[in-house]
């Protein structure tokens, strides 16, 4: 169960690290779930093609770096963009490059729960930014450094 679970915390973790899914920018509730279902869409895409990838090389898809598919699919999406028939005959040479990037095999791996990310060294911008604007301009000091 430990292992499940890290996995899911792992899966989290590619969403709003490597996925840009950490601040949501939309503002309206439909908007916000629409730009979630727009990044779990992504990951199960990459995933989809990792997995694809694992049963073509006979390896288990855990064992695929994520980011290295992502950055392989990324490399491939520029020159493929809204040609289906290069996309199908360019398939199996990307599959063949996602199965080479594997992850170290690191088992019953333990990691301390603690926060690792400092602060940031500003404070927060707690009005509209046009305000914030207006009453720089008036030579008036916002915050003061931490």
């Amino acid at each position: 169960m430990f292992r499940q679970r890290w996995h899911a915390e792992l899966d989290l973790r590619t969403l709003k690290a490597q996925m840009k899914m950490e601040v949501l920018r939309t503002k309206s509730p439909e908007m916000v779930g629409k730009e979630m279902a727009a990044h779990w869409l992504a990951y199960n895409l990459i995933r989809g093609l990792m997995a694809e990838s694992a049963r073509a090389g006979a390896v288990k898809p855990r064992s695929l770096s994520f980011m290295g598919a992502l950055h392989t699919v990324r490399s491939f999406e520029e020159g493929h963009l809204y040609d289906p028939m290069r996309i199908e005959a360019d398939l199996p040479p990307l599959l063949e490059l996602i199965v080479k990037k594997r992850l170290v095999d690191r088992p019953d791996r333990y990691e301390p729960c603690a926060v690792k990310h400092r602060p940031k060294p500003h404070r927060l911008l707690q009005m509209p930014r046009k305000a914030a604007r207006r009453l720089i301009k008036r030579g008036m000091i916002l915050y003061e450094k931490l």
